[in-house]
């Protein structure tokens, strides 16, 4: 029995009692289908019933409800089991819910047998709707917090390219004035001897000029463009007068910017590093931190050439230890809030899965109920209804062999060509079978 009820599939069937009390019913069930399935009976509550046109349209709502119901129920045990990283899901009164199911009663205090079917499941339905929104508002709550967290544990695990640096300068590392400032530079290991010998003169390196050489060319051609359009502004304004059209005289052309050479007055303005201000403030993994001083007009043009160079230079500014012990504690009530909510949504999952999983099978027995009453018609009293725990991997026999017990049920309708179909599946009943059968998938585990 274990073993039939952690596979996690169970049948609700139900048809006519043909003149036969339900027990005889049951116990030919048992006889012919204990290799298959262990078989509990089900009492149908007296539901009310409507006219055939209301209960159609009910049964076409009612797939559709059974549907989102089951997402919901699978969304709130996957997220219990995810957020309390537990496998064993909660108990539904006091039991499993593999014990659980097959031993189902109807709650009439929650859904009394004198309301309408129609008002009942709707019932259910936005009973269904309300728990999935408020599982999806606290689960990206939740997330939102736990997503700064794991950014912030990222900041202070990542090598020196990504962590937050600020735990290895010191207060006299950080230099800064009205003129100053100072530069948190990432080296690779293996360029930290070059780094050291001309950080402080990276004015004079190739690649300095590389930049300058990008960005004369840039000014060229803005020269050029304002060249052009200002020499056919000017011979507009000659052809729209009476004076006659002067031509253009042709200007020399200055060689490309690729073939330029730097100017040593260009390279004099980039003198900006101060020497002798390269300090190693921690050396882990494959990277270095220098802090370096430099001048605050030259900031963006140490930013290109550290690039250029590949060198990291890393955006800082220095917190004071007052600072530092605001972020300190501001993580810790960040913890303490992702902790309370996790704890909150574990403890709603934990409550709402009971409710969840008694309104599913409310919602699967209203199924089966309509159903059997349009197949087989009224009154109500003449059906049986009967909970099937599917032995694992068992469930195409178990069907061969119920379709064989009740194929004398089987309508001329049942047997038409597939030009039915749609209309079948509209009505929920596009794999039909001559029992009728809503399927309850469990196995979330």
């Amino acid at each position: 029995m274990a073993a039939n009820r952690q596979s996690g599939e169970y049948w609700i069937i139900s048809v006519p009692n043909e003149g036969r009390d339900a027990e005889t019913v049951h116990r030919t069930q048992r006889q012919y289908l204990q290799k298959y399935c262990s078989v509990t009976p089900f009492q149908m509550p007296p539901l009310r019933v409507s006219a055939v046109d209301e209960l159609m349209k009910l049964n076409e709502l009612l797939t559709k409800y059974d549907v989102f119901a089951g997402s919901v129920v699978t969304k709130v045990a996957r997220s219990y089991q995810e957020f309390s990283e537990n496998d064993i899901l909660p108990t539904v009164d006091d039991r499993s819910i593999y014990k659980y199911i097959p031993e189902f009663v109807w709650e009439k205090g929650r859904n009394p047998f004198t309301a309408k079917l129609s008002q009942i499941s709707q019932d259910i339905h936005e009973r269904f709707v309300t728990t999935n929104e408020r599982l999806k508002t606290m689960a990206e709550k939740y997330k939102q917090v736990k997503q700064k967290l794991t950014s912030d544990q990222r900041a202070s695990e990542g090598n020196l390219m990504v962590c937050d640096i600020q735990k290895y300068v010191q207060a006299s590392d950080y230099v800064t004035g009205e003129y100053i400032t100072t530069m948190m530079v990432v080296v690779p290991k293996q360029k930290k001897a070059m780094f050291e010998q001309h950080y402080w003169c990276l004015d004079q390196t190739d690649e300095a000029a590389n930049i300058w050489r990008r960005e004369e060319k840039v000014r060229l051609q803005m020269e050029e463009k304002d060249r052009r359009e200002q020499e056919i502004a000017e011979q507009e304004e000659q052809e729209e007068g009476t004076e006659e059209v002067k031509p253009v005289a042709k200007r020399s052309r200055k060689a490309p910017a690729k073939e330029m050479a730097m100017p040593q007055e260009e390279r004099d303005k980039l003198e900006v590093v101060c020497p002798n201000s390269a300090e190693l403030l921690v050396e882990e993994g494959d990277f270095c931190l220098y802090r370096v001083v430099v001048l605050k007009r030259g900031v963006k043009w140490f930013k290109q050439i550290c690039r250029e160079l590949r060198y990291t230079v890393r955006d800082f500014v220095y917190k004071s230890e007052e600072e530092q012990g605001q972020d300190e504690q501001s993580r810790k009530m960040l913890k303490k809030d992702a902790q309370d909510k996790k704890k909150r949504l574990v403890a709603f999952c934990q409550h709402s899965f009971r409710d969840v999983v008694e309104d599913w099978l409310h919602m699967k027995i209203i199924r089966v109920f309509v159903e059997a009453v349009l197949r087989y018609g009224p009154p109500s009293a003449n059906l049986v209804t009967t909970i099937l725990s599917v032995n694992p991997g068992r469930g195409a026999q178990l069907n061969n062999q119920l379709t064989e017990m009740y194929k004398h049920l089987t309508s001329s309708e049942m047997l038409q060509s597939s030009g039915d179909d749609e209309a079948m599946a509209m009505m929920g009943t596009f794999d039909l079978r001559p029992y009728v059968f809503i399927p309850v998938m469990a196995n979330f585990e």
